[in-house]
């Protein structure tokens, strides 16, 4: 069997967060019982405590503990793709330069690169 520890008192009144008086007062009234008493003192039991004065807890100390994201195996999937979708956008980049150079070189191929005035039919009618 374990040892069942108690509260005294005092330690019940800082666990509880609330006067020593105010514990002695609940004791008294019955709203909070105890194990037992000796010399020593009251022997509260922490559930019977805890029972009457809920627990609260800390503002924020575990909810932006819990909040902050671990390094998971999910991180790291996340962080792969990343790096994939990196890869394709430079591809696409580099397509998309490819296929403009393209178009320039087939728009220059179109226009008329001729100098003006040496074609048969720039030459006045008549003349040879």
């Amino acid at each position: 069997m374990t040892e069942t520890h108690y509260f005294t008192l005092g330690q019940a009144a800082k666990e509880a967060n609330v006067s020593k008086s105010k514990i002695s007062k609940d004791l008294n009234s019955g709203k909070l019982s105890y194990v037992g008493k000796t010399k020593a003192g009251y022997k509260i039991d922490p559930a019977e405590l805890f029972r009457v004065y809920p627990q609260k807890t800390p503002v924020n100390s575990n909810k932006e503990r819990l909040e902050t994201p671990k390094n998971t195996n999910e991180n790291s999937l996340l962080k792969k793709e990343i790096e994939m979708l990196r890869e394709q956008l430079k591809r696409e980049q580099t397509q998309s330069d490819h296929w403009r150079e393209q178009a320039e070189r087939v728009s220059h191929l179109l226009t008329d690169q001729r100098p003006k005035g040496s074609g048969w039919f720039d030459r006045p009618l008549g003349r040879a």
